[in-house]
């Protein structure tokens, strides 16, 4: 006798195996047309948060020119593009709005998807990692004059390999231009650009800093975390 049977399954996800990246082991999970590691890099130099010891399930944060340095992944892989974290949003049902922060994302559905279920300090906004993407709120450092840890458990951030090329000035010799790194960003604060204040609320976007830490701008330098992907 046959018996047929059917199964469900998670539109937005599939486990896939592991990928080895400078000599360590890292799971990864399908979404859509793309795979992602689903934990953050934990490679050669960056820093811990609060200069703590090293936990392998968080990872490190990265400067952006510690991000470009990055070299021999496997083949396909890559340090995402803007257009990669636009495709992923697409992949998870996310609402794109332009807007000042480049792209933003408000829906709270669709980024609980990509979200950890643990770690984020608010719990009305925990994630269901429904996708197995597992963003993780491991917060940033700023480096300037001082060097401030800010907002773990708060917000969720990665590096893409995306630069805005922007106009900085200009000179005897022409046009100066800056070239801003972009980093996605799920964040459970809401800045009102116009009021200054923050509030509670879900938000992901797209966005490019000043705080590149290469040496050219007298800005504070950002330190971040990292994944990886390849398209299917």
């Amino acid at each position: 006798m046959l018996i047929l049977s059917s199964c469900s399954k998670n539109d937005d996800s599939k486990t896939d195996d592991s990928v080895t990246i400078n000599g360590q082991s890292y799971p990864t999970a399908k979404i859509g047309s793309q795979t992602w590691t689903t934990v953050n890099y934990n490679g050669a130099g960056g820093v811990n948060y609060n200069d703590g010891a090293n936990d392998p399930t968080v990872g490190k944060l990265y400067s952006f020119p510690e991000v470009k340095s990055i070299s021999d992944l496997p083949d396909g892989w890559r340090i995402p593009t803007q257009d990669d974290v636009r495709k992923l949003m697409l992949n998870i049902g996310a609402k794109e709005i332009q807007s000042d922060r480049d792209f933003e994302y408000e829906d709270a559905v669709p980024l609980q998807k990509i979200m950890s279920t643990t770690g984020w300090t608010n719990t009305s906004f925990v994630g269901n990692n429904t996708t197995g993407l597992n963003l993780i709120p491991t917060g940033y450092l700023f480096v300037g004059t001082e060097r401030e840890f800010s907002d773990k458990g708060i917000l969720a951030s990665f590096w893409t390999s995306t630069t805005n090329k922007l106009v900085a000035g200009s000179s005897s010799s022409g046009t100066i231009y800056s070239y801003d790194p972009v980093y996605f960003e799920v964040s459970t604060h809401v800045n009102d650009e116009i009021s200054g204040n923050t509030t509670d609320g879900l938000i992901g976007y797209l966005y490019d800093t000043t705080a590149r830490g290469d040496g050219i701008t007298d800005r504070v330098a950002e330190m971040r975390s990292i994944r990886f992907v390849k398209d299917n």
